[in-house]
């Protein structure tokens, strides 16, 4: 089969959508840390470098492991640099993970009504991620840096 023609980066997520108009996801909040030989699974770290003041509230939605069923945590008070570790669940290669950000007061009390967009967007962002479960790049070291010379040369 041919080679992969959009290899992400695999040692970490591809942004995929944003309602952070002034966001580039550099450097990453996603970082693989583990992959599954069978590509079934994957363990990454969110690292809060979204934003240089603390975060109140910050929901990773997430495919479960096990049960491959979204699921939704809370972190609370995350400042920047602080990170927590994930393992989800892969699908096609991949898992989605969803980044919801509320920096005001405002903020659903259930988990399950944080990891959805809210009526209203004050204080708050989203950040859609794919993060690879296979990756199959070619190493590029392994190709030549240089072309060969009709002659020899001398260093």
């Amino acid at each position: 089969s041919p080679a992969p023609t959009n290899c992400v980066d695999p040692n970490g997520a591809k942004l995929v959508n944003t309602t952070d108009a002034g966001y580039d996801a550099d450097p990453l909040p996603i970082v693989l840390t583990f992959e599954s030989d069978d590509g079934t699974s994957v363990e990454f770290l969110f690292v809060q470098n979204i934003l240089d003041e603390t975060i109140d509230r910050v929901f990773i939605k997430y495919l479960n492991e096990d049960t491959f069923e979204s699921e939704c945590d809370q972190l609370i008070d995350v400042s920047n640099g602080d990170s927590a570790p994930f393992s989800a669940g892969c699908v096609a290669g991949y898992t989605p993970v969803v980044i919801y950000v509320y920096t005001g007061e405002n903020w659903p009390s259930e988990n399950c009504e944080a990891c959805d967009i809210p009526d209203s967007l004050i204080d708050f962002n989203v950040y859609y991620f794919e993060v690879p479960c296979e990756t199959e790049c070619i190493d590029p070291t392994a190709a030549p840096t240089t072309s060969p010379t009709s002659g020899p040369t001398s260093g």
